[in-house]
């Protein structure tokens, strides 16, 4: 006889058809590199206390439906390993995208409702992709840029802007191998004009490929609901949880560490099997997290009012997120619940800013004091990576503060800890996600 044990484990992911419908089909999961806590499952008991007609007895209570919550941690993996952007595109070419990506579009809602099967769901169906495969013919814009106004702007070739979207995140370099690539987030396409949010910190060249991206998008799309399915050792031990949906998420971004990420979810269905257990492959072999240092592509860029961002001093950034959800209940659902719904998402962004000489005091406050007494915006973009399959970035268009700044010392250093929301924004072309979200995360 084996025993069940919990350390060594296998989770993996796979849309639902319906709410209450359990995913069975083993190759529809994406096995990810992630850890898993013990679920905490809860199970309604109704007892009447009545007695059982002997002293001390009682008759058998009643039980109800299984549901429960765990968390999931992980760090942000690239692409799969060996990604080639010239033959592979992100959110379009299968096997390219790994799990971790996917929760996070779930997260935020993004374009969950455009993945209509399974298989289109790993592909990354469910967030914004470029897809160059469609516009293009091939999957990265061979020499599309055609010129250079300054790290801001560029022109891709005649009648090509078609394939770009606001919004959406850019990355172009002299070719796969550029280890010095120029990479924004599209603000406004008028033609074939490209205006970026930031400026590139290498500006683009004459010729330069662009290569596909995919972006999460905060929206207000109803998540996909999934199951998730955990398997052991042993051959006997499987257990799949149903209605899967995320609560919370936080993600931690410090310097010189890699990026990591929790998030909370909830189940309303719980099955467990005596087959289709044993540790399985990974579906994506993703590449390896990069610290957030400069010498791979680290960078944290912020602008004040709409104005022109710059690169800035930051060390530590924690962005929480929670879903608002309200349960439909339903004589007739398996476990008695038909649907969650996602009835709102906030965004929480807390960033830890040095003091220093160069400051600006105005009437004797600290720019941070001045700028919650003014209702200031801040917009906020992080990035991270270099070659291909590695890029990961992180936008914020219009923050501002929802507590007063707070004064901390952090290794003997005044610091302001500033908590910070996102606000409304529309300063893009156009109104269709990605352009004007106010959370924005992708890969490249």
């Amino acid at each position: 006889m084996a025993r069940h044990g919990w350390k060594q484990k296998s989770v993996g992911i796979a849309r639902q058809s319906a709410f209450t419908t359990e995913n069975t089909t083993d190759g529809s999961f994406s096995y990810m590199v992630c850890e898993a806590s013990i679920p905490d499952e809860t199970q309604a008991i109704f007892d009447v206390m009545a007695s059982a007609n002997a002293t001390g007895t009682y008759y058998a209570p009643a039980v109800g439906a299984r549901a429960g919550k765990f968390s999931l941690k992980f760090t942000n993996f690239g692409l799969k390993r060996s990604y080639d952007p010239e033959a592979q595109e992100p959110g379009i070419t299968t096997g390219v995208l790994h799990g971790s990506a996917l929760l996070v579009g779930l997260a935020l809602g993004s374009a969950s409702p455009t993945a209509t099967s399974d298989a289109e769901f790993l592909q990354g169906y469910g967030m914004h992709r470029c897809n160059f495969t469609g516009s293009k013919g091939a999957t990265f814009g061979n020499a599309d840029v055609a010129s250079v106004a300054s790290a801001l702007q560029i022109d891709v070739g005649a009648g090509n802007g078609a394939d770009y979207q606001p919004g959406q995140l850019f990355y172009c370099g002299s070719s796969k191998t550029d280890v010095m690539p120029s990479i924004s987030w599209i603000k406004t396409i008028a033609t074939d004009t490209l205006t970026f949010a930031d400026a590139c910190a290498n500006i683009p060249v004459v010729g330069d490929d662009t290569f596909g991206t995919v972006v999460a998008a905060l929206t207000s799309a109803q998540p996909s609901p999934f199951t998730c399915r955990m398997t052991g050792s042993e051959a006997t031990d499987k257990a799949a949880y149903i209605g899967c949906q995320i609560d919370s998420w936080k993600c931690t971004l410090k310097d010189s560490e890699v990026e990591q990420w929790e998030m909370e979810i909830s189940f309303t269905g719980v099955k467990v099997y005596a087959t289709g257990g044993g540790l399985q492959a990974l579906t994506v072999l993703p590449q390896l997290p990069r610290p957030l240092i400069g010498q791979v592509g680290g960078r944290v860029c912020m602008g004040v009012d709409g104005g022109v961002m710059g690169a800035v001093t930051l060390g530590e950034v924690v962005i929480e997120g929670t879903n608002e959800v309200a349960r439909v209940g339903s004589i007739g659902a398996t476990n008695g619940t038909a649907e969650r719904i996602v009835m709102n998402r906030s965004v929480k962004v807390t960033l830890k800013w040095p003091r220093s000489s160069t400051d600006t005091i105005t009437n004797g406050e600290t720019p941070w004091q001045s700028y919650i007494g003014a209702g200031t915006s801040v917009s906020l973009a992080m990035y991270s990576g270099v070659l291909p399959g590695t890029i990961s970035a992180k936008f914020f268009p219009a923050l501002h503060q929802s507590e007063a700044p707070k004064l901390i010392d952090e290794g003997g250093l005044k610091y302001d800890q500033i908590v910070l929301r996102p606000g409304q924004y529309s300063d893009d072309t156009g109104t269709t996600a990605p352009a004007d979200t106010p959370v924005r995360m992708g890969w490249a």
